[in-house]
């Protein structure tokens, strides 16, 4: 299948020498590809660093570990070895995705060349980059799980530790962006070992044949039910999410049994969140609404998970029943390097579900700076490292005890919070325009970063005067300013930070 405005693709990676070589190619011209990828191979050195250029597309892609586009190809100061290739080859765009392993180390890069300026800058094109990554460093991590597979004397042993108590489910807090409190947790299964090692489930699950693991989810199911239920009074409210391949709709009993084990654990079904991961496995759409009506009857809600990685979108999850989705954290991974782009994506995302009637949660905020950008674009829930990591059930009581949801009620502190503020700003009726600057705020960030009478405290006045005005196009182009002058303080910022 050919993509619209896609020229062709590469995937590079390291040989032993650490250079760079071509290992796939493909496109309307192979030779056209060829010409593209050669100069790579034989220019990029990968061991000590010793690019030629840390403005190289490729090169910065592999270093920082996320996605770099070109706008356009004209530009010869950013491509590089690339700049005599434009003309001949008609390469108008480009983009540079790289491919990591489960330590989101790269392993590789995969190159994207378009035949129009600013093709991967679109909110499309934008995702195609991240979809890609993903779906191709999942292909690798199981590549390498296929390579080397688990010797058969510790398989055994594995799957006798998982059905006869190894099988431990870990718990990470999802916690409401409007007030901060936790709203839920989500179930994660990990294998115990005598040892004391917790064995992941992209190690363990290539092991078990489907019965297993359709009694694995069972046992899992159950056990996250009763970390919940034995949870003391003051968290008796908390949901539990379970996630749950889309092919599971299709096993005949299974909203028997989740009914049945429902009722006899005495959990209200409305606290159980099924999170359906976002694959093309509803193949059978009877049997899919079905089952999704049936769930519905029974009182769980259902969430698709890793919204964003290629085959939803929010009408199809309106029309299935679903109750919200989770951004995937592909989509806001790239958020110090692209504040822009992610924020563009992830706020009209944000504002579709809401539009909807869906919740939305945001997965994979690491830090402060993304958590406080979700809760400035609207989304309802946040998840990831800044508010807690996976933990086991015991750890999990400690945890609720001890957290203070104080600190996360709208505060600007960062200037990736301030850029989704100022975008929600503009982008939705649900923030007063009529107030002065200095009651905005946005001012206090300006106030409290020490900004007072920078260009950015001086746009953010303008565009105060003007909404009064109603002068519109002097608006857009302010608003565009102030955006960039945000991008480059918190690309700087991170740059920055990054220093030894």
């Amino acid at each position: 299948m050919r993509l619209p405005g896609i020229l062709g693709a590469t995937i590079l990676s390291p040989d032993a020498s650490g250079a760079l070589n071509v290992v796939a190619i493909d496109g309307t011209s192979t030779k056209m590809a060829e010409e593209f990828s050669r100069p790579y191979a034989a220019r990029i050195t990968l061991k000590g660093k010793s690019f030629e250029s840390t403005a190289e597309p490729i090169s910065r892609a592999w270093r920082t570990g996320r996605v770099v586009t070109l706008a356009t190809v004209s530009d010869s100061d950013s491509l590089g070895v690339l700049a005599g290739l434009a003309p001949d080859n008609s390469i108008r765009s480009l983009a540079a995705i790289p491919i990591v392993d489960q330590r989101l180390r790269p392993v590789a890069i995969l190159t994207l060349v378009g035949s129009r300026p600013k093709i991967f800058e679109t909110a499309w094109g934008m995702q195609l980059c991240s979809n890609l990554g993903q779906r191709l460093g999942l292909v690798h991590q199981q590549s390498r799980l296929a390579s080397a597979p688990v010797p058969l004397t510790q398989q055994a042993i594995w799957r006798t530790q998982l059905f006869s108590g190894g099988l431990e489910m870990h718990y990470q807090p999802i916690i409401s962006l409007k007030t901060g409190k936790v709203t839920g947790v989500e179930a994660l299964a990990r294998l115990r070992l005598d040892d004391g090692t917790a064995v992941a489930p992209l190690e363990f699950l290539p092991i078990l044949n489907d019965a297993e693991v359709d009694r694995l989810r069972r046992m899992g199911t159950e056990q996250a039910i009763k970390t919940v239920i034995s949870l003391p009074a003051s968290h008796s409210d908390l949901d539990v999410s379970v996630n749950l391949q889309p092919g599971s709709l299709a096993e005949p009993g299974f909203v028997t049994w989740l009914d049945s084990t429902l009722s006899g654990s005495g959990l209200d079904p409305n606290r159980l969140v099924l999170e359906l991961l976002e694959t093309d496995e509803f193949v059978d759409s009877i049997k899919r609404d079905t089952a999704l009506l049936a769930l519905n009857k029974i009182g769980v809600r259902l969430v698709m998970d890793d919204y964003g990685t290629g085959y939803s979108n929010v009408l199809r999850l309106r029309d299935l029943h679903f109750d919200g989705f989770k951004v995937d954290q592909g989509l806001v991974r790239n958020a110090a390097f692209d504040p822009i782009k992610v924020v563009e994506l992830v706020g009209i995302t944000i504002v579709m579900g809401r539009d909807l009637g869906l919740q939305v949660v945001v997965e994979g905020l690491e830090d402060d700076a993304l958590v406080e950008l979700a809760q400035m674009l609207g989304a309802d829930k946040g998840q990831g490292f800044a508010i807690a990591r996976p933990m086991p059930a015991e750890k999990l009581q400690v945890w609720l005890k001890s957290y203070q949801p104080q600190g996360r009620r709208g505060t600007i502190s960062s200037p990736l919070g301030a850029l989704g503020f100022h975008w929600r700003f503009m982008h939705t009726a649900t923030v007063a325009i009529d107030a002065p600057a200095v009651d905005c705020k946005f001012h206090t960030f300006v106030t409290r970063a020490q900004l007072t009478g920078s260009k950015i405290d001086d746009l953010h006045r303008k565009i105060h005067s003007t909404l009064k005005g109603e002068r519109r196009e002097e608006l857009h182009s302010l608003s565009n300013e102030l955006i960039a002058e945000l991008s480059r303080l918190i690309v700087l910022s991170n740059a920055t930070a990054e220093r030894p």
